[in-house]
């Protein structure tokens, strides 16, 4: 399997349609964000994004899908200038999550989600994307895969039919993997993003995602990947910002805060299961990345006001 397959795998991806919205100039919509990434699709008609922690204005056209990895407060409008703002939070949907808002004049269909990592490590994989990422229906080669995906999507939820939420959640789940795809090649010449892009070292980042608690060497990963160990070491750690063996600690002790904060498991089979030769060693390891054992940790999750990442 390739690299980012395992990754948005093991990360369990979870995909969801917050509202289907029509606006009629003038109208200026706010959020305050939400958890994981926020996205939109302009169906019909223009609007413009003003984006919250960037300052940044995007003007969106029919058919262009933007995603706000950081998940923060922005706002949607007609125009740049457009006031008052209403909070998107206000405004009544129906149970197609269907709203309605505008002065009547020219109309703006607009789909509106999330995308959010079930994981630990879920800040790991948003942090490697840009703020704003904007793909549009226009830009060949991506315009095959998002119409075809876009259809679907609008073809379920008109459907009304049982089942019908699953599938649309499934259906955005192709279509934020073919989103990060198409990432590629605007991506930096480094960054965890890159590195799964990489043909080599994305196959070491698979083979280390797939089952962490495997017994690693520099030498067995290189090997895997087809590259000399020098190579190998060099590529990886250029790419990352540090070598392979930090990198395999720090995604075990991610793995083990997910199955902690997951499941009741037992101390020292996580240990075992990460390839850790005690539970002390475990408990050492995962201290210096969290500042917490994981004894301390597994406490701190029954605290609501205590968000650990």
């Amino acid at each position: 399997m390739d690299a980012l397959s395992e990754i948005l795998l093991s990360m369990r991806l979870v995909s969801s349609v917050i509202s289907r919205a029509r606006f009629t100039a003038p109208w200026a919509v706010r959020t305050t964000g939400a958890r994981g990434a926020i996205f939109h699709v302009v169906m019909e008609g223009r609007c413009w994004l003003r984006d919250g922690p960037t300052g940044e204005r995007v003007e969106l056209g029919a058919g262009d899908l933007v995603l706000l990895s950081h998940g923060g407060a922005h706002v949607i409008c007609d125009s740049p200038d457009t006031s008052p703002e209403v909070p998107i939070a206000e405004l009544p949907r129906n149970e197609g999550k269907r709203v309605v808002h505008g002065g009547g004049g020219q109309a703006t269909s607009i789909l509106c989600g999330t995308f959010r990592l079930d994981h630990a490590a879920a800040s790991t994989l948003l942090a490697a994307l840009p703020p704003i990422v904007r793909v549009s229906r226009g830009t060949t080669p991506v315009v095959e895969w998002f119409d075809t995906t876009l259809r679907m999507v609008e073809a379920t939820m008109d459907a009304v039919e049982p089942g019908g939420e699953a599938i649309t959640s499934r259906l955005l789940d192709v279509l934020f993997a073919q989103l990060l795809r198409s990432c590629a090649a605007s991506l930096p010449a480094t960054g965890w993003l890159t590195a799964v892009h990489d043909p080599q070292i994305g196959r070491a980042l698979a083979l280390i995602h797939r089952d962490p608690g495997a017994l690693f060497t520099v030498e067995g990963l290189a090997r895997q990947a087809g590259l000399s160990r020098s190579v190998f070491y060099e590529r990886f750690t250029t790419l990352l910002d540090e070598p392979p063996a930090k990198y395999l600690a720090r995604w075990r002790v991610m793995t083990g805060a997910d199955l902690l904060r997951r499941s009741p498991v037992d101390l020292a089979s996580l240990a075992t299961q990460l390839g850790y030769g005690s539970e002390d060693a475990f408990s050492r390891t995962f201290k210096r990345h969290y500042g917490l054992t994981p004894r301390e940790f597994r406490k701190a999750l029954a605290v609501p006001e205590l968000t650990i990442h």
